[in-house]
């Protein structure tokens, strides 16, 4: 293996295979929003509570105005910042990406051009600590996705989200077991309402998010066909569940921060993967620490993880 870059994205792969491991791509980085956009999503927000049937919110994609007409609910000007936000019960549009709440309080995104009648493959998205998967989502994944043409996916956000009290010890086995609980209880059947694809669905996330998707994709190896793991410490180890990972050609596609502290522990769950044979991507983001890292990755970082994790 060659060594991991700590300045700039670190790439190698191994002898005799066509699986990619650690590998970068030349584009330049670019910020996905500004500093100031940053700073005020780091704000606390408010989301729209769960109804008794699932709440529809159309999210316009080729303008900046919902025509809704048809209900007397008041349509405003939306974009990609997640505090314009409208309700609209009109019927989405193929140049809509659509939001949808279930009644437990799962966020549901369908992508623009949703097509009931093909399966989808889906990502499992999870929520960092003092937010939702829904800012996530609103932070570092709306500006790509929603221009996405092919290979366009589901995107599943459990209720709830984490705080430093789940960092570690008790909390964090209690964060585990109850996202471990959703993820084999209430995950397959809003799967199945969406036509998600049971053989590719991923699960991800951020920081604390990070770590439930390191951790649950060992847990529960037979679910997932790949995880997406971005600037978490990846502590949890489980060799023999890593090993039907392994024969299950599952994938990871990791991502750190340059001057994030937890890349060490990264760098040791790297270790991890080669010693399982488990095939992976590692991409580092040289300009970036912990907090920022969702605003400095390219903006379709997260996309391409997806298209990485799913291939064939």
């Amino acid at each position: 293996m060659s060594s991991r870059a700590q300045s700039s994205r670190a790439q190698s792969s191994r002898a005799q295979s066509s699986r990619c491991q650690r590998a970068c791509r030349i584009t330049p980085l670019r910020a996905v929003f500004s500093g100031t956009m940053a700073a005020l999503l780091w704000s606390a927000m408010v989301f729209p509570a769960a109804e008794a049937a699932p709440h529809v919110r159309s999210i316009a994609t080729s303008s900046r105005t919902v025509n809704n007409t048809a209900t007397n609910k008041t349509a405003v000007e939306i974009g990609p910042d997640p505090f314009n936000e409208t309700t609209s019960l009109a019927a989405p549009s193929s140049a809509q990406m659509t939001e949808l709440t279930e009644p437990d309080g799962t966020t549901v995104i369908l992508p623009p051009g949703y097509d009931a009648s093909r399966a989808y493959p889906a990502l499992v998205l999870m929520p960092y600590t003092d937010r939702t998967a829904l800012h996530m989502f609103n932070w570092g994944i709306y500006d790509a996705y929603h221009r996405r043409g092919e290979n366009s996916f589901v995107i599943i956000m459990p209720p709830g989200q984490g705080s430093s009290a789940n960092w570690s010890g008790t909390g964090w086995e209690s964060l585990v077991n109850e996202y471990g609980a959703y993820i084999q209880q209430d995950l397959e059947p809003v799967a199945a309402k969406y036509n998600v694809d049971p053989n590719r669905m991923v699960i991800g996330g951020f920081s604390l998010g990070g770590d439930l998707s390191w951790t649950l994709s060992l847990r529960n190896p037979a679910i997932f066909s790949g995880a997406i793991v971005m600037g978490s410490m990846s502590n949890h180890r489980d060799a023999q569940n890593a090993q039907t990972l392994a024969a299950r050609n599952f994938r990871y596609f990791m991502v750190m921060g340059g001057y994030d502290g937890n890349r060490s522990s990264m760098y040791s769950a790297l270790d991890s993967l080669d010693q399982q044979n488990i095939d992976y991507h590692y991409e580092e983001v040289s300009n970036a620490g912990h907090g920022d890292l969702p605003e400095q990755m390219e903006n379709d970082l997260f996309l391409s993880a997806m298209d990485y994790v799913l291939a064939e």
